[in-house]
């Protein structure tokens, strides 16, 4: 069965835009496009020629590369708006529908539609992500968003050191 997973698309999306192909960049991009949900994350597994919406929900790993995939993107080629526009709508899903407050803690749902208090996966968080998130949301203007990424970075770090094995400090997956 041929499969493509919405990590898969991220990490292309993230190595086409710093090599500078913006061609096959657009093309992944509109493949991104072409399966994202509600939420406006891409679900996270097609198989063989699926498009559309086929309500299997986004993964917030992916979802977090897509997104900083389109920062770079809109640096690389800043006369083309649609980057920065898409960029800016799949950070405002992200915070809307992946992550959550626990206690006054920021934290990381693994997915759009699954995950919670009780259920992270410490693997999937990108505090530098978390961090440019904030620098882009005060570029264009929006105040409480950047304030949110600051806090999830800084938050992110609450549930990894709690997670941390005493003796190797690994943290565990799930």
């Amino acid at each position: 069965i041929q499969k493509t997973v919405s990590e898969g698309i991220g990490y292309g999306m993230l190595l086409v835009a710093y090599a500078g192909d913006k061609a096959l960049f657009d093309k992944l991009l509109h493949y991104f496009i072409a399966r994202k949900n509600e939420h406006g994350t891409m679900n996270w597994v097609y198989e063989k020629c699926e498009t559309g919406n086929n309500h299997k929900y986004g993964a917030t790993d992916a979802d977090l590369d897509i997104a900083f995939s389109l920062v770079v993107a809109s640096k690389q080629w800043p006369t083309d708006k649609c980057y920065k526009l898409e960029a800016n709508k799949l950070i405002d899903s992200l915070q809307k529908y992946n992550f959550i407050v626990c206690d006054c803690v920021i934290l990381q749902r693994p997915g759009d539609t699954f995950g919670g208090c009780n259920c992270t996966n410490p693997s999937y968080y990108s505090p530098a992500y978390y961090r440019v998130f904030a620098k882009f949301q005060e570029d264009v203007g929006n105040a409480a968003a950047s304030s949110f990424w600051n806090k999830a970075a800084d938050d992110c770090y609450i549930t990894l050191l709690k997670n941390a094995h005493p003796q190797t400090g690994l943290v565990y997956a799930w």
